[in-house]
C-alpha cells in the first residue's frame, strides 16, 4: 500500500512537470476563439514561463498574427503579435529583428513574474504597450507615436533608438519621440507633444507603472546608460534568498545573474550600492528599504551561506 501511495505521488509530480503540447494548446485556443478557423491560423511557437501558463504564437498571414495567453488550460487573453520573443537582454532593441507587431516576454514590473510588451504599427501611428497579463493591469499605457508621413524605415528607426536604460539613477524606457499622445481608456490624452525630443518613462514603485519623467533633461536622456544586460534579473527569484540556496538554483545562471543574486543578499538587508546599475535595480523592488545603519553584522547565517555558495559558482 505504501508503495502504491509513493508511486501515485511520484506520478502526480511528474505529470505536473510537463507543459502543454502545441497540439493541446491549439485545441484550447481553437475551441475558444471563433476567428481561428476563419483566419486559418498556423501555430509557430509555444512558450511556457511555468507549468500553469503558456503562450501560443499563431500567424494568420504575413501581416497578421496573435499570441494567446493560457492559464490552467484556459484561454485568458489574446494579443495582436507577429513575433513572440523571450530574451533577458532586451535592453538593446536594435539587435532584435523587429516585425510590424512584436511582443516580448520579461519581468517588466519587478515582481518575479512574466509580463508582456507589445509593439504594433498602423498606417497612422506606432504603439508601445506593457501589460501585467496575470493581474490584467497596464504597466505602460498605450504610447502612440503619430506617423502622418509614414514609411517603414521611420518605424524601424524609432524602435532602434528606443531602449531600456538608466537615466538619473532611475530605470525605465527611453523612447525616441515624434509628437505623441497617451491613450487613456478611449481618449487621447493631449498636451504631451515633445517636438521630436526623446522621452523617458521611469518605473514607479508607488504607482506600479511606468511614468513620464519630466524632470530629466534631453542631455541626460542622450547620455543614458543602456546596458546590454539590463534584463539580467529576468527570471531570478530573489525571494528564494530567505532560505538556503541549492546548486539547482544556481547551476544555469550566467555571471551577470550570479552577481545580482549575490548582491541581492545585501540589498535585502538595506545596503546601498555605489554601482548605479545595482542601486537603480533594487529601488525598483517594493521589498527594498535603505538602511542608513547597514553593516555586514546584519547578515544572517543563511545569508552568509548563500553568499559563499554563489561565490563558488562565480569562481568557475
Amino acid at each position: 500500500m505504501k508503495r502504491i501511495i509513493i508511486f501515485y505521488l511520484f506520478f502526480s509530480l511528474i505529470s505536473k512537470m510537463f507543459s502543454l503540447s502545441i497540439e493541446q494548446a491549439e485545441k484550447i485556443v481553437r475551441e475558444n476563439d471563433i476567428t481561428w478557423d476563419i483566419g486559418q491560423k498556423q501555430v509557430t511557437s509555444i512558450v511556457s514561463p511555468n507549468n500553469e501558463e503558456c503562450f501560443i504564437m499563431a500567424e494568420e498571414d504575413s501581416f497578421t498574427g496573435y499570441v494567446y495567453y493560457l492559464r490552467n488550460n484556459r484561454l485568458i487573453k489574446k494579443y495582436p503579435c507577429m513575433n513572440l520573443l523571450e530574451n533577458k537582454s532586451l535592453g538593446n532593441l536594435k539587435d532584435v529583428k523587429i516585425k510590424k507587431a512584436d511582443c516580448f516576454l520579461a519581468d517588466f514590473n519587478y515582481d518575479e513574474e512574466t509580463d508582456i510588451m507589445l509593439y504594433s504599427l498602423s498606417s497612422h501611428y506606432y504603439s508601445f504597450n506593457i501589460y501585467d497579463y496575470k493581474n490584467e493591469s497596464n504597466l505602460l499605457l498605450s504610447v502612440l507615436f503619430n506617423n502622418n508621413d509614414f514609411i517603414d524605415d521611420n518605424y524601424y528607426t524609432v524602435l532602434e533608438q528606443s531602449s531600456f536604460c538608466i537615466v538619473n539613477g532611475h530605470r525605465g524606457i527611453k523612447l525616441t519621440s515624434v509628437d505623441y499622445s497617451v491613450l487613456r481608456g478611449s481618449e487621447f490624452h493631449v498636451g504631451l507633444k515633445q517636438n521630436g525630443n526623446d522621452v523617458f518613462f521611469a518605473w514607479s514603485t508607488t504607482s506600479q507603472s511606468y511614468k513620464l519623467d519630466n524632470s530629466v533633461t534631453q542631455e541626460q536622456i542622450k547620455n543614458a546608460n543602456c546596458p546590454e544586460d539590463y534584463f539580467a534579473y529576468n527570471g531570478l527569484k530573489f525571494s528564494k534568498l530567505g532560505s538556503k540556496l541549492t546548486e539547482t538554483d544556481l547551476k544555469d545562471l550566467d555571471k551577470a545573474q550570479l552577481r545580482l543574486m549575490r548582491n541581492a543578499v545585501y540589498a535585502r538587508r538595506g545596503r546601498t550600492f555605489k554601482s548605479v546599475d545595482l542601486q537603480s535595480l533594487w529601488e525598483c523592488y517594493t521589498w527594498y528599504k535603505k538602511n542608513p545603519n547597514y553593516s555586514d553584522s546584519l547578515l544572517t547565517d543563511i545569508d552568509k551561506y548563500n553568499i559563499e555558495l554563489i561565490q563558488k559558482y562565480e569562481a568557475k
